[in-house]
């Protein structure tokens, strides 16, 4: 368990809705190429677990925890503003944490988690800047207050969008942020600038930005959207991002240089699309949904692998095309990487069963859900979830 001491409370604020920037969650489905058939395997509906009616079969965020016998699986309900604890041996509901958004023993509207381990269990908010550790029974172990660098977010931990696990390194909580400010107007110049997260100490709140910026050239043929994943553990951080096939990755000590790795998707055109100059919705849209593009990129510590989400351009009609593929993409494909970053092999989904964002790491391999509203297959009644294993 990590050692923390207490740092003074803070006072909820008001729970506001996040722009829709923030929100653009994606998702999808499988087939596999003769070509990267050799060292994978995916095993159907691996996992069952049976929900109640106030639980979506799709999630706002997962996370896999196994101590030395059992294995678990939380789920995060923002309806119930709640995490749920399930056994992933046979699927049941272990327990159900709900969480006071006033009172005395109130943690607000939590948006993300992370499980360190049963009796640190870190929830994130997007109102305040501050974290809260809590263990399995619920109790408040810790509040610490932090403030975020100027023209930064509070810690971004979303567990299914652009997932982004913090890790700790240390006293230290590496965290993923977001740059404030128009979008829009943002050059190259600026955004070379500009460090991609920071660092919280969980003895004092003090905050420090990390030294990984952003690429040099990222914007340098004109806008992209610069939302990123990050992936890593205390020795090695990695970047990917939205609109670039290289990885970016460096040790975790002060003052070492970023690496550059080129990791292209064989389903990716070799260019990648700018953002539209018509900044109409359709076609804002289209560049953010159903261009060619990157999300997640995540750590498997059991394997010391990396699995990086890449998206196939999709070809649409109309804005209800557009919305489906907003909630749920018809393709996708997942590259597998070595402790290296060297490709071990990418598997392709095209079938429109599966949803990317609702993935978690366990210890046979990567599980994703078949929860697909296209899916006929699809169970209403249970998170359903085909395994990855190499």
């Amino acid at each position: 368990m990590i050692k923390i001491i207490s740092v003074r409370a803070l006072q909820l604020m008001k729970f506001t809705v996040l722009p829709i920037f923030f929100l653009l969650l994606i998702s999808c489905n499988d087939k596999l190429d003769d070509k990267y058939t050799t060292n994978i395997k995916i095993k159907k509906n691996a996992l069952e677990i049976p929900i109640n009616n106030k639980t979506s079969n799709i999630s706002r965020g997962l996370q896999a925890y196994s101590d030395h016998k059992n294995e678990f699986l939380f789920n995060i309900n923002w309806g119930q503003n709640s995490l749920q604890l399930y056994d992933i041996a046979t699927g049941d509901l272990i327990k159900r944490i709900f969480f006071q958004i006033e009172g005395d023993r109130a943690v607000g509207r939590i948006f993300g988690f992370h499980v360190h381990n049963l009796d640190s269990i870190f929830l994130f908010n997007q109102q305040s800047p501050e974290i809260v550790m809590i263990d399995t029974a619920n109790v408040i172990k810790i509040r610490i207050e932090y403030n975020p660098p100027k023209g930064y977010s509070n810690a971004f931990v979303h567990n299914a969008y652009f997932i982004s696990h913090p890790f700790l390194k240390g006293n230290k909580l590496i965290v993923k942020t977001h740059l404030q400010g128009n979008y829009q107007k943002m050059t190259d110049v600026e955004l070379e600038q500009k460090p991609t997260s920071y660092s919280i100490n969980l003895e004092n709140g003090d905050v420090e930005l990390l030294p990984q910026k952003y690429p040099e050239d990222y914007l340098n043929k004109g806008l992209k959207f610069y939302e990123y994943s990050m992936a890593g553990n205390a020795n090695k951080i990695v970047f990917s991002l939205f609109g670039d096939h290289r990885l970016f990755y460096s040790s975790t000590n002060e003052g070492d240089e970023v690496q550059v790795k080129e990791v292209k998707s064989k389903y990716l055109a070799d260019e990648l699309p700018l953002f539209p100059i018509n900044r109409a919705r359709e076609e804002t849209y289209k560049y953010l949904f159903a261009s060619d593009h990157y999300e997640s990129l995540i750590y498997d510590q059991y394997r010391n692998i990396y699995y990086r989400f890449a998206f196939p351009q999709q070809e649409t009609e109309n804005m209800e095309e557009l919305n489906q593929l907003r909630e749920a993409p018809n393709s996708f494909s997942v590259i597998i990487l070595d402790e290296n970053l060297d490709v071990i092999d990418e598997v392709l989904f095209d079938e429109s069963k599966h949803i990317p964002n609702n993935v978690f790491i366990g210890r046979k391999g990567l599980y994703i859900s078949t929860s697909h509203p296209n899916n006929p297959d699809n169970k209403e009644d249970k998170m359903v979830f085909d395994l990855v294993e190499l």
